[in-house]
């Protein structure tokens, strides 16, 4: 009690007793003396609770001194650093720290044999954080270039301290993210004034004119500084990995991952190739790739042959940075194909060095070469802005790149990158065929089939492969959340691959109305079959293909199909007898059109008993007779209309005859099919 009372007075005395001077910087000093004695009683005593309360009133009487005065920054930051070094200092009595124990970040995640740390963990924890959070604060208040400085500065100064001091102190050792993280935030908030610009001006002389910003040069320095500095966290990082102590992965791990995230930051918030221009950023991207290289040859070196994870983390840091200047410097096409190499050159790695990690950049890169292929660039590019030669190397050398991958891990046990790969191989091989498709359509059409029956058909084809590469990737034994997302993105892509459909069926179907854009084409080889053969293919395709597919989907798919392919058959019987300009069914249907129609019927009502005798199932022969029987119906009710006298009577016998046999039929492929009982 007499402890507490006396770190409370000697707190609370400068606002007792006040005063005049104007210069409030040495009550900064006077404050950390009393904490240094507050957190010195602790040390000796071992009364954790006047640490937390020497703690708590050295923050908050030396906020309210700050009181946010920007002449002030530089003294509250000095004396928040001073506080943050106490805290963990003067409970350990020693230069260098040696809290041991569980770390924090291990006991909150349970970890096994994870115990409850010591108090002097919690305490530091408590203070380098309020430390980090007020020191960010400030420069999101202020954003001058010298608040940003001085920030970065304290927060680098931080880093590299916790960084050696946890060598001993291993329970600290998860300490080093949250300046590292706030170093990364307070570049993510960094002003104007520093040289980097979010939106560079068109004007080629906006900078002469305006000398006072420099923007350029500045940036340059800037840029060149920031990332070198994050390589020199990254290299710590990849030395207290290297040193004898606990975690050397999750230490390899932050290392390999700090400065290229850092770039990426730097790349999101401030553009800084609008600035400089993309290839010199690009350069910073491949010398961060080097240094990268350079790491995974020592940790190659340290481990030995038996033990690659280290390096591997290094791997992917490089193949990362060298995707990142490539994106910098590439057009669509060639950026697109470049990523799809680099997907290889993993496979490759994997392949040679057994680097199981490389199946997380593969999985990666297939996903991030779908958003290219889909979004950005897109089908758009690719049906409208691209030429034939960048649409075949786009999604050409992606699927080429897909099927080479396959075949470096064919001897590997790599289910994620296996199936991520082959999915992707069918999905983008796919959508290739249907661009193809679509470029010749629309050049043989005039160049204006966005608005068709057939285009409405490859679209719906294209997002249906999208959604059955979704489902086959289900496949993958991954966590239950991933396996949502994929539910998720499949029923979306299905949705608009209904819609579309939707779209070729009705509102721009010829079969309906008289649409500006004809059927294009001999018959049945014409634009019906792309606008409803080609999605029936598809569906057929994935039910056959992907064997782990829910019980309800397949059929659903199935019928699907089989409703699109009588419908082309349908459409393409009109066009025979109507002709592109007859399409519409209001023009009526003359006598040989309904013969065609019970003609056809009765060929895939045909073609499915037969296929039902084969494949001995018994709901494809109930399909087959039930097509049969809809065109004895047809006969019945619609064709023997049109006759008279004895050929109506003569058709009349036929027909019974028909339905006579046809029950016969079925008795004996029902006899066939299903075995008699004993």
């Amino acid at each position: 009690m007499l402890a507490a009372i006396g770190v409370i007075g000697a707190f609370c005395a400068p606002l007792v007793l006040g005063g005049s001077d104007s210069d409030p910087t040495p009550l900064f000093a006077y404050f950390a003396i009393v904490a240094f004695v507050g957190l010195g009683v602790d040390s000796m005593r071992r009364w954790a609770w006047v640490s937390g309360l020497t703690l708590v009133l050295a923050y908050v009487m030396g906020t309210m001194l700050f009181g946010g005065d920007r002449w002030l920054t530089g003294a509250y930051q000095l004396y928040l650093i001073a506080l943050a070094f106490m805290a963990v200092l003067i409970p350990a009595r020693a230069i260098m720290p040696d809290h041991a124990g569980s770390m924090l970040i291990e006991w909150a995640a349970k970890l096994d044999k994870a115990e409850r740390p010591i108090f002097p963990v919690f305490l530091a924890w408590g203070a380098l954080s309020a430390t980090c959070f007020l020191v960010v604060s400030m420069s999101a208040a202020f954003l001058s270039a010298t608040d940003f400085w001085i920030t970065f500065s304290a927060l680098t100064f931080l880093s590299i301290a916790v960084i050696v001091w946890s060598l001993r102190g291993t329970a600290l050792q998860d300490l080093a993210l949250v300046p590292m993280t706030g170093l990364m935030v307070v570049i993510g908030l960094q002003p104007e004034s520093t040289g980097v610009r979010r939106v560079y001006e068109s004007n080629p002389d906006f900078y002469s004119t305006n000398p006072d910003l420099n923007a350029p040069v500045g940036f340059a320095i800037t840029a060149t500084f920031l990332l070198g500095l994050a390589a020199f966290l990254s290299a710590l990082a990849a030395w207290r990995s290297l040193s004898k102590g606990n975690y050397p992965v999750i230490w390899a791990l932050l290392a390999a991952v700090y400065a290229p995230v850092v770039a990426l930051v730097l790349e999101v918030v401030r553009a800084p190739s609008n600035v400089i221009g993309a290839y010199p950023w690009a350069l910073h991207a491949v010398v961060m790739a080097g240094f990268m290289v350079f790491w995974a040859e020592r940790f190659a070196r340290a481990d030995g042959p038996d033990d690659r994870l280290r390096m591997s983390f290094f791997v992917l840091s490089a193949l990362a940075c060298i995707s990142f200047a490539l994106v910098m410097v590439l057009s669509s096409a060639a950026l697109t194909v470049a990523l799809a190499i680099i997907v290889v050159a993993a496979a490759a790695l994997d392949r040679r060095f057994n680097l199981y990690p490389m199946t997380i950049f593969i999985a990666a890169g297939v996903v991030t070469l779908g958003y290219r292929l889909v979004a950005d660039p897109g089908l758009g590019w690719a049906t409208d802005s691209a030429s034939i030669f960048e649409l075949v190397l786009a999604y050409g050398g992606v699927l080429a790149a897909m099927i080479a991958g396959q075949w470096l891990l064919r001897d590997k046990v790599r289910q994620t990158a296996t199936v991520m790969m082959d999915s992707a191989a069918w999905s983008v091989g796919g959508i290739f065929v249907s661009l193809i498709l679509f470029r010749v359509i629309d050049a043989s059409v005039g160049g204006k089939g966005h608005d068709s029956h057939w285009s409405m058909g490859i679209y719906a084809a294209i997002w249906f492969t999208l959604a059955l590469a979704q489902v086959q990737r289900m496949e993958i034994n991954s966590h239950s959340w991933m396996r949502e997302v994929r539910k998720v993105l499949g029923a979306i892509f299905a949705v608009i691959g209904l819609s579309t459909l939707a779209a070729a069926l009705t509102m721009y179907s010829p079969l309906f109305m008289d649409q500006p854009m004809k059927v294009a084409g001999p018959p049945l080889f014409n634009t019906l079959a792309v606008a409803y053969l080609l999605p029936a293919l598809v569906l057929t395709a994935g039910w056959l293909r992907i064997k782990l597919m829910p019980a309800e989907v397949r059929i659903a798919m199935q019928g699907l199909s089989g409703v699109l392919v009588m419908l082309w058959a349908f459409a393409a019987v009109r066009h025979f007898w109507q002709g592109p300009q007859g399409m519409p069914l209001a023009n009526g249907m003359a006598q040989p059109e309904l013969y065609s129609y019970t003609i056809a019927l009765l060929l895939i009502g045909g073609g499915l008993f037969y296929q039902s005798l084969a494949k001995r199932s018994a709901m494809m022969r109930k399909v087959g007779l039930f097509v049969i029987g809809a065109a004895v119906a047809k006969v019945f009710f619609i064709d023997i209309s049109g006759l008279e006298g004895l050929t109506r009577v003569f058709s009349l016998l036929v027909l019974g005859l028909s339905l006579a046999g046809l029950a016969w039929l079925n008795r004996w492929a029902q006899e066939k099919v299903e075995p008699k009982p004993e």
